[in-house]
C-alpha cells in the first residue's frame, strides 16, 4: 500500500510503501521525498498499474504545489528491489494551475494490454480544470543504456555508448521532438553520483543511438579509472524527463602514441 504525507518538512512531502506479506509490519518499505519545500508532494497517491509491463505493479505521486504550483507527477516503477528514484516525471504546463492534485491509474484506454495513468491540474485557466492521460507501453518511457565500451583501436578516452529510445521519441510533428541528454559521473561516494552533462543526442525516432563519449582518463584493464553514465529524455515541448538505468564503463589505450623522431642538428658551413 502507499501514503502519502504532503505536509512533511516544511511541505516538501513524503509517500510511503508498506509492502505486503503474511507477517505485514508498520515500518514504511520505500520512502520517497519531494524535491522543494512547499512542492506538497504526497498530495495524491495511487497504485499506477504495471505501466511498463515488466510484471511489477508501479506507483504514481503528485506534488501539486511543485514550482509556484506548476506542480509534478511521478512514477516509480516497481521491482525486485524497488528504490526511491523517480522513473518518469511529468510536470505541469503553467505556473499555479496545481497539476497532480489528483494522480490514479487510469486503466488501459487504448487497449494495448498497458495500463495507463491520468493526472488532474484543477486550477488550469481560471479553475477551469485539465486532466492529462499518459499511455503505458511495452517500449519504456525512459531510455534503456544497453552497454558503454571502450572505443577500439584508439590511444583511449572515449566510450560508445548505446541506449534504446524512450516511448515518447515519435516523429517532431507528433510531440515536438526529445532530446537525449547524457551525463558523466565519477564512482559515487557518500554523497552519490556527482552527475555532469557531457553530450546531447536529437531524438530522430531511432530504435537505438549510440554516442562516442570522452572520459576524463584511461583505465587500465582492471579498469582503475571507471565512470559511470546515464541518459535523460527531455521533451523540447513539456520540459518532462525520463531517466534510464546507469552504466559504468572504462577506457583503454588500445594503441600507442606515434614516435616522435630525434631532434637532429647540423653545421652548415659559413660563407
Amino acid at each position: 500500500m502507499i501514503l502519502g504525507a504532503n505536509g512533511y518538512s516544511s511541505y516538501t512531502g513524503r509517500a510511503y510503501i508498506y509492502f505486503g506479506g503474511s507477517a505485514m509490519n508498520n515500518s514504511a518499505d520505500v520512502i520517497m521525498t519531494g524535491e522543494t519545500g512547499n512542492s506538497h508532494f504526497g498530495n495524491s497517491v495511487s497504485s499506477a498499474g504495471d505501466v511498463n509491463g515488466d510484471g511489477y505493479s508501479d506507483v504514481i505521486v503528485g506534488a501539486t504545489g511543485y514550482s509556484s504550483n506548476t506542480g509534478r507527477a511521478y512514477i516509480y516503477f516497481g521491482g525486485a528491489s524497488m528504490n526511491n528514484t523517480a522513473d518518469v516525471t511529468m510536470t505541469g504546463d503553467a505556473t499555479s494551475i496545481d497539476f497532480g492534485r489528483s494522480v490514479s491509474t487510469a486503466g488501459d484506454v487504448n487497449g494495448d494490454g498497458y495500463p495507463d495513468v491520468i493526472a488532474g491540474a484543477s486550477g488550469y485557466s481560471s479553475n477551469t480544470g485539465r486532466a492529462y492521460i499518459y499511455l503505458g507501453s511495452a517500449i519504456s518511457v525512459k531510455p534503456i543504456l544497453i552497454n558503454a565500451k571502450d572505443v577500439p583501436n584508439d590511444q583511449g578516452g572515449y566510450l560508445n555508448l548505446k541506449f534504446a529510445r524512450s516511448i515518447y521519441d515519435v516523429p517532431l510533428s507528433e510531440m515536438g521532438g526529445i532530446n537525449y541528454q547524457i551525463d558523466r559521473s565519477v564512482p559515487p561516494n557518500i554523497n552519490g553520483y556527482q552527475w555532469i552533462s557531457v553530450a546531447t543526442v536529437l531524438g530522430t525516432y531511432n530504435s537505438f543511438y549510440t554516442a562516442e563519449i570522452h572520459t576524463a582518463y584511461d583505465s587500465g584493464t582492471s579498469g582503475n579509472n571507471t565512470y559511470f553514465f546515464r541518459v535523460t529524455a527531455v521533451s523540447s515541448s513539456t520540459g518532462n524527463i525520463w531517466r534510464s538505468n546507469i552504466l559504468s564503463g572504462y577506457s583503454l589505450d588500445n594503441i600507442a602514441p606515434p614516435l616522435v623522431s630525434p631532434l637532429q642538428l647540423h653545421q652548415q658551413a659559413q660563407m
